[in-house]
């Protein structure tokens, strides 16, 4: 199990990587920056091994970020705050909070197994500058089980100026 929990973050991280270096498709309105973003998270109480339970904290720290583009940067933190909307299993789950740091704003999320999906309706700000972003899709990769408590989570999304 922990054999493929790393297989799954390197592959992630060479995702990652190769989206740094140019873009995989062609889009008609290219983002005008592209933020990738590594870090740990916790989840209280924790998704049970069987059912589910409301996660009255959620919360993720970045310890890699990468901006390219209009906002180029290597570094900064990013931190979410938050908590279910529903009950999560290990199936899925959902749930909102709030982004601080290099990149900030409100943010919603969708987990299915383990991909997320975030979205912020209002747009997120870049440095403090104001970004729109399209859905952006992170990994999410259990540290911990039975109950999952702690995570990983990769991410890499287009901002648009």
């Amino acid at each position: 199990m922990r054999l493929l929990k790393r297989a799954a973050l390197f592959a992630s991280i060479a995702t990652i990587v190769s989206g740094l270096v140019g873009p995989t498709a062609a889009t008609a309105d290219p983002p005008s920056d592209t933020v990738s973003v590594i870090g740990q998270g916790t989840l209280s109480p924790g998704i049970p091994a069987v059912g589910c339970a409301f996660q009255t904290s959620v919360t993720f720290d970045a310890t890699f970020v990468v901006i390219t583009g209009t906002d180029k940067q290597v570094g900064g933190s990013i931190h979410f705050s938050g908590a279910s909307s529903i009950c999560e299993s290990q199936a899925s789950g959902a749930g909102s909070g709030t982004l601080g740091g290099t990149v900030a704003g409100n943010v919603n999320y969708v987990r299915t197994g383990n991909f997320v999906t975030v979205t912020a309706p209002a747009g997120l700000t870049v440095n403090g500058a104001p970004r729109t972003v399209p859905a952006d899709t992170c990994e999410f990769i259990p540290t911990s089980e039975n109950p999952i408590t702690s995570f990983m989570l990769v991410c890499h999304a287009g901002f648009a100026t």
